[in-house]
């Protein structure tokens, strides 16, 4: 998996499935997500926000919170508590969604994260490259193939 993020709500993810076989890609910024399904040639596009993700994912989470992930910060709301370690976030819980992220590990650029809920479970292995990455006004916008069924949530 390979993601870009722009601070403060901008993110894209294209990934690959082991032998480097391309799934898709999810991309988002403050006003809609994109999702490129490619062996079901079918591309998604909704509002960004939690019942996308919900649709999308099978996690209620506001795709803001995925960044913050990301970033190492804590989850911004009075829903999620989150305990620290070293000035980072360790393990955050949201009670009422069943949601907990745990940074299992931090080493230099490597971190690796779990998120865990009745309908998902993830680990995020994520390395962070030192390389500049020139970022365009259309990185964060995907455009359906036009053999694609194109779905409106």
């Amino acid at each position: 998996m390979e993601v870009i993020s722009k601070r403060p709500k901008s993110m894209r993810m294209d990934i690959s499935a082991v032998l480097g076989i391309f799934v898709g890609s999810f991309a988002w910024n403050d006003t809609d997500m994109q999702v490129l399904l490619a062996r079901e040639k079918k591309f998604i596009i909704g509002p960004a926000n939690s019942d996308s993700m919900q649709e999308l994912l099978k996690l209620q989470m506001d795709p803001m919170a995925l960044l913050d992930i990301f970033w190492d910060e804590n989850l911004p709301s009075q829903e999620w508590t989150c305990e620290q370690e070293n000035l980072l976030p360790k393990i955050c819980k949201h009670k009422s969604l069943e949601i907990q992220v745990t940074w299992q590990e931090r080493k230099d650029h490597h971190r690796l994260i779990e998120i865990d809920s009745p309908k998902i479970n993830a680990q995020l292995s994520l390395t962070q490259l030192e390389e500049d990455v020139n970022l365009t006004p259309t990185t964060f916008k995907l455009k359906a193939p036009e053999s694609f069924k194109v779905i409106h949530l």
